[in-house]
């Protein structure tokens, strides 16, 4: 019977359907894009801090080597914390920002009281155990989780192969000319990951968006109901009505303009 029920939701969800899910703080959210938000802006913060970032780790280093030779230990671990702050800071603020926009821009906004509210169902341990045994939704997970492992082995498999010839030589190179090498492969490496990332945060939230458009199907004998309702609210004959008002005053101001003779009483 649940079946038979499910199948006959075969219509979109209507407007009005979508704005009462997300009074109850159900909107389509995908956790990757704000993961890969994330990801994005420490990279970008790294890439603007440059030298700077570099500075301030040399300067911890040496902060922690001389700790043993500081008689006022207190001073040197407020200190510590002055740089750890000054490396650590801006990186946490712009991933913080970038994930919260990112849920932002996802939900417009959403702040639903609602959603806070206890529910019986979500202390109900069948409920639970639904989310612990394998089902559609767990299989979709375990893929996603698979194809970001095999990617990511794909693309540090293929950066490694293509720098393999430069990895040879560079015990017989200088160390400067070393450590540009290696900087260069890990930027390439970085970049790619991002690009992977940033893919497969996209794809995501295509899934979840046509998931949650599923799960929230309505059957036809719904939509009629809903809008016969719709024709019976006063709230929306009101609107209605308006703009009613609103296109037959733009015709007469539209009529007036082309008018070659006006007539008035």
């Amino acid at each position: 019977m649940a079946d038979v029920d499910k199948d006959s939701k075969t219509e979109e969800a209507t407007p009005k359907k979508l704005e009462q899910l997300r009074e109850q703080g159900q909107v389509a959210k995908s956790a990757d894009v704000a993961g890969a938000a994330t990801v994005v802006s420490t990279v970008a913060i790294l890439a603007v801090m440059g030298g700077g970032f570099a500075d301030a780790v040399t300067r911890f280093t040496e902060r922690i080597f001389r700790l043993r030779d500081v008689h006022r230990p207190f001073e040197a671990l407020e200190t510590l914390g002055q740089i750890g702050v000054e490396i650590v800071g801006p990186i946490a603020g712009a991933a913080a920002v970038a994930a919260i926009v990112a849920t932002v821009v996802q939900t417009k906004g959403l702040f639903a009281l609602a959603s806070l509210q206890p529910k019986p169902e979500r202390m109900n341990p069948l409920e639970g155990l639904k989310k612990i045994l394998p089902g559609p939704q767990m299989l979709v997970e375990l893929g996603k989780s698979l194809l970001k492992v095999g990617l990511v082995g794909i693309l540090v498999w293929r950066v490694i192969d293509d720098g393999l010839p430069r990895f040879v030589v560079l015990p017989m190179a200088e160390t400067e000319a070393g450590a540009a090498e290696v900087g260069a492969i890990a930027a390439k490496l970085v970049l790619w990951g991002v690009a992977a990332l940033t893919l497969l945060a996209a794809l995501d939230y295509v899934i979840t968006w046509r998931r949650f458009a599923k799960q929230n199907r309505m059957a036809k004998h719904e939509v009629k109901e809903e809008h016969k309702q719709s024709e019976g609210d006063p709230h929306i004959k009101g609107k209605r009505r308006q703009k009613q008002r609103e296109l037959a005053n733009q015709r007469s101001v539209q009529a007036v303009e082309d008018a070659t003779c006006l007539v008035t009483n």
